[in-house]
C-alpha cells in the first residue's frame, strides 16, 4: 500500500512540474515545425516574457538543452513568462566547410533564417498574450551566441522597419533585450538605428575570437559585437548596460546565466518595468583567468567535439561553480 502511495505521489507531482512549462507549435516551415516550450511564472506575475534562442553556431543545438532550462526556470521562478524557441539552423551539415564568399552568405542566410523565427515566435506571443498571460509591452529578447546574434538583429531589423522588421505589428516595440555573447550583422557593412533600439544589457568576453567582441569587416559585410554596439548607444544615448568579462573568451555565452542572474533581474526591473535609462558599463576582472577558457574560431566549429575544455570551465558553463 505504501509503495502504491510513493508512485501515486510521485505521479502527480510530475503532473505538477510538467503543467508549468507548455510546448507550443508557432511556425511551420517548409522542411520543419517550430516549437516553443513556455515556462509559466511562479508567484505573482506583471506580464513580463523573455523569449531566449538557444546557441550552437547556427549549427546545432536545441531548446531543452540544459543551460536553457537553467536559465529558463530561474526566470520562471522570478515571476517571468519564460519561452525557449527552437529555429532553423542554417549552418547545419558541413556548411562551415565552405570559403569566402560562399561561407558569408551562407552564413548571413542562416542569421536571417533565425531572425524570421525569433520574430514570428514574437509574433505568436504578441498574438496569443492574453492566454499566454503576457503584457506585450514587456516582451523581452535573449540569447546566447547564435542565439544572441539573433535577439540583436531582431531589434536591428524591428528598428529599420526592414521586410524582417514588418513582421511585428506596427507600432510594435520590445522592451528590452539582453544577450550573451551576440553581434549584428550588417551587409553593407555600416551599422545605423533609424529608430532607438530597445534597452539592452550585453554581457561579452574581451578576447571572444567567435563572436566579435567589438567589430569585424570583409566583403562589405560588418559584424558588431557588444563593445561596438555599446559605443554606439552610448554615443546616440540609446539605453544600455554592459558588462565586460577581461581575457574570458566565449564562455561567456553561458557563464553568466549561470553567475550574474541578479544582475540580469536587476536590469529588468530598472529597464523593463520601471523604464528608466541610467546606463552602466562594468568589466570584471579575475586575477586568476589571463587568457579565455574556451578558445576557438568559425575556422574550428567542424572539431569542437576535439577541443579540450579545463574542468574550471566546463564548471562554471555548467553552473557548478560561482564567482
Amino acid at each position: 500500500m505504501k509503495r502504491l502511495l510513493s508512485v501515486v505521489s510521485f505521479f502527480l507531482i510530475f503532473l505538477v512540474v510538467s503543467a508549468q512549462v507548455k510546448t507550443i507549435e508557432y511556425a511551420q516551415r517548409d522542411t520543419c515545425k517550430l516549437y516553443m516550450d513556455v515556462y509559466n511564472p511562479k508567484g505573482q506575475s506583471d506580464g513580463m516574457c523573455v523569449i531566449y534562442a538557444f546557441g550552437g553556431a547556427f549549427k546545432m543545438g536545441d531548446k531543452t538543452d540544459k543551460v536553457t532550462v537553467s536559465y529558463m526556470e530561474k526566470l520562471s521562478q522570478n515571476g517571468i513568462t519564460a519561452i525557449a524557441i527552437n529555429y532553423r539552423l542554417g549552418m547545419k551539415g558541413d556548411a562551415y566547410e565552405l570559403k569566402g564568399m560562399k561561407l558569408l552568405n551562407r552564413y548571413a542566410d542562416a542569421i536571417r533564417m533565425a531572425t524570421e523565427d525569433m520574430l514570428t515566435a514574437s509574433r505568436y506571443v504578441n498574438d496569443h498574450a492574453l492566454e499566454l498571460g503576457v503584457d506585450p509591452n514587456k516582451i523581452v529578447l535573449s540569447g546566447s551566441s547564435a542565439g544572441a546574434m539573433t535577439a540583436l538583429q531582431c531589434d536591428f531589423e524591428l528598428s529599420n522597419n526592414t521586410q524582417l522588421g514588418q513582421i511585428m505589428p506596427d507600432g510594435f516595440r520590445l522592451a528590452g533585450v539582453v544577450t550573451f555573447a551576440g553581434a549584428v550583422s550588417v551587409l553593407n557593412g555600416k551599422i545605423e538605428y533609424k529608430k532607438a533600439p530597445a534597452p539592452t544589457l550585453f554581457f561579452h568576453g574581451t578576447e571572444d575570437a567567435l563572436v566579435p567582441y567589438n567589430k569585424i569587416s570583409m566583403f562589405g559585410k560588418g559584424m558588431y559585437g557588444s563593445a561596438a554596439l555599446a559605443k554606439i548607444f552610448k554615443k546616440h544615448e540609446y539605453p544600455f548596460g554592459i558588462i565586460r568579462y577581461e581575457h574570458f573568451g566565449h564562455e561567456i555565452a553561458s557563464i553568466p546565466i549561470h553567475e550574474n542572474i541578479s544582475e540580469i533581474l536587476r536590469f529588468l526591473d530598472t529597464y523593463v518595468r520601471d523604464r528608466k535609462a541610467a546606463n552602466f558599463d562594468l568589466t570584471i576582472h579575475e586575477t586568476a583567468v589571463t587568457k579565455p577558457m574556451l578558445n576557438f574560431s568559425i575556422r574550428s566549429i567542424n572539431k569542437m567535439q576535439e577541443i579540450k575544455i579545463s574542468k574550471e570551465a566546463q564548471s562554471r558553463m555548467s553552473g557548478g561553480e560561482s564567482r
